[in-house]
């Protein structure tokens, strides 16, 4: 696949405007939307395979295991694995707190409101970015922990469920 983000990201920092980035976010997204829709249509034979033996109720292989995980959390896996400022966050979202303390009970000037205002929006992108982080971790765990001792019923139906859809869907 050939990528096609360099240029965007270049022109964003040249730019260092908000629709040069907002651009180069949209040729982000929709690059790795390709790259999924590749992944997905390079691994589908062998998805299809593993949906008939979840049907027939047997058993995945370690291989059809791991292929599986990555249909269904591997985009949170990478996204993991290439994140590298959750400690910043949490250490720039404690800075925050503690700036917003200095604020509690009491009363603010014009000036104040609009300095908390901005401390506040910045509390607001803090926490977003550690809870996508934290969610897409959890999203990881749960499915390792659901799938650790084998696939029961339940899990077997959630399973071929969630991979029809993404055979099916190029939304998924």
């Amino acid at each position: 696949m050939a990528l096609q983000v360099t240029k965007s990201m270049m022109a964003a920092l040249e730019q260092a405007s908000d629709g040069a980035f907002q651009q180069a976010a949209a040729v982000l997204s929709q690059n790795r939307e390709d790259l999924r829709e590749i992944m997905q249509e390079k691994t589908a034979g062998k998805i299809a395979e593993i949906l008939g033996k979840l049907a027939a109720n047997g058993q995945l292989s370690a291989e059809e295991a791991a292929l599986t995980r990555m249909w269904i959390v591997g985009d949170a896996e990478s996204y993991i694995n290439a994140e590298n400022d959750l400690n910043g966050w949490l250490e720039e979202y404690k800075r925050l707190a503690g700036v917003l303390r200095g604020f509690e009970g009491r009363d603010c000037s014009e000036q104040d409101a609009m300095k908390l205002s901005g401390i506040l929006e910045d509390a607001i992108r803090t926490s977003y970015d550690i809870a996508n982080f934290l969610e897409k971790k959890d999203r990881i765990a749960k499915f390792d922990r659901a799938l650790s001792d084998g696939v029961d019923d339940d899990e077997r139906e959630i399973l071929v469920r969630v991979l029809n859809g993404k055979l099916r869907s190029a939304e998924y």
